[in-house]
Formats: structure tokens, sequence, C-alpha cells
């Protein structure tokens, strides 16, 4: 932390390394106005000891966006997060589980990597956080190293032409271990389906009854095209089929049955 020599007060004494606080500041003021759904972001600089070739503490440029509100959840932020690297042709960024940060709702937070890197964290804002800013509803933030997403930023477009051929979808529920990651999921998938697999979307993830405990069901949309003709059922299951025994095989994921 880098205190200042004449602070105004106690509470500017220091220059922010983060702009979670203030963005809970944000979302507080507008809860006890009675506004029922926000969403709300900062681009802003953070300061970190960590001295630079100038000898100088590290400056470093920050994005915090957060919301709160009926039609908000974790899944409306993530949205909002994979439109903005999808704009800085920033593709495949991986979510990884984090459960260090005592900001964040263990178990419901994850780590934002990209090529090794790390870009930031998202997730819900623990209860007891919340409560500290009177923020009696659940919240949801994310905080990017945005600095560090300008320099691997690719905004070069390539110009594709439209498919001659149609594509041809396959929906599976995967029922597989609590801790299974998504992102696992769609790797096992990308690889395995690879030449033919134009597109993996995730479009539920549920837990309840109909599922063992300890487990959850997660489900997918596989979308397979050619360039040069169109699929045929047998060559597209064949593929489908390979992408299901790998998911067995290396992340003991089962079809669940509807």
């Amino acid at each position: 932390m880098i205190r200042l020599i004449n602070p105004l007060g106690e509470e500017t004494s220091a220059m922010r390394t983060t702009l979670v606080p203030n963005m809970m500041e944000v979302l507080s003021r507008n809860f006890t106005r009675s506004i029922e759904s926000v969403r709300a972001f900062e681009l802003g600089n953070t300061f970190h000891n960590i001295k630079g070739a100038d000898g100088l503490p590290t400056e470093q440029e920050n994005l915090c966006i957060a919301c709160y509100g009926e039609d908000e959840d974790f899944f409306t932020l993530k949205g909002a997060l994979e439109e903005l690297l999808k704009k800085m042709g920033i593709h495949g960024a991986e979510y990884v589980s984090e459960s260090t940060l005592d900001t964040y709702h263990p178990g419901r937070c994850a780590a934002i990597i990209y090529d090794n890197v790390r870009l930031g964290t998202i997730g819900e804002i623990h209860p007891d956080v919340a409560e500290i800013y009177d923020l009696d509803v659940k919240s949801w933030c994310c905080e990017l190293n945005f600095s560090r997403m300008a320099e691997v930023a690719n905004t070069e477009r390539y110009y594709s032409p439209l498919p001659k051929y149609p594509s041809t979808s396959r929906d599976i529920s995967l029922v597989v271990d609590e801790d299974t990651t998504v992102a696992s999921l769609r790797g096992v998938i990308i690889n395995k389906g690879a030449g033919l697999l134009e597109k993996v979307e995730l479009f539920d993830i549920y837990r309840g009854k109909q599922v063992p405990e300890g487990k959850k069901s997660v489900s997918f949309t596989l979308t397979y095209r050619a360039s040069d003709k169109t699929l045929t059922d047998e060559e597209v299951n064949k593929v489908h089929e390979s992408v299901l025994e790998a998911l067995n095989r290396e992340l003991g994921a089962v079809l669940r049955d509807l």
C-alpha cells in the first residue's frame, strides 16, 4: 500500500489498489435510494507498491463493472464481460474457480485467465462485505486489469465468407461432479470436435432433485458445419460420439436422461 505524506484524512491516506470499494459505495448509494436495479462501471487508475523502471510505484488502469437487481446475476455480468472481450479480440478466456479473495463469495468467484495471464476477477460480493455497505441484496462485481487487456487485445478484423452449407446442432446435458468447471468441459469438446465443430454454447446449469447430490447438470448446444459440403448425419454422429466418449473418459461426464 502506498501512503500519502500529507493526507486530507485517514480515509484518503493511501492510494487505492482496487476500484471495488468505490463501486460498492455507488451500489449502496443507489440501493438506499430505493433504486431497484443498477448496472455501473468505472475505468480508473490504481497504484501498487511495485517499483517500475523509473523507480516509482506502478500505476495501472483498471475497469470495474458491477450490478444488482431482479434480472441481474453472475451470468448477466459474465455476458457483458464476454461481449467486451469479444470487441477487444480476446477470444478463449477461461474462468478458473477462485476462493482466496475475501471480497467475493467463496465458490461463486472466478479468475479470468487468457493465454496464462490473469486479466481479472468476477464473482458475487461476499455477504459480509455487502453488509458493511448496507447493501441488503445480492450483487456481482468484476474487476479487470485494463492495462493488461489493452496489451493482449487484437482488434484486427479478417474477412470470412458467409457459409455455403447448412449447419446442424446437437444439445447435450452432462452430469458431472460439482467441482468440474465449464471451461474444462468446453476444452474437451473443442479439442475433440476440431474440424467440424463450429460453435459451443452453454445454455443451462442445473442442480436439483433430478441430479444426484454432489453433482450438477451442464447443458451445451454443439453446432457442426463443414466448409466444403453438407454434412450427413453419419459424419456428425461420428464426431459427436467421439466428443461424448472423451468427456466421459477425461472428466467422468455422463449424459443426463431427460
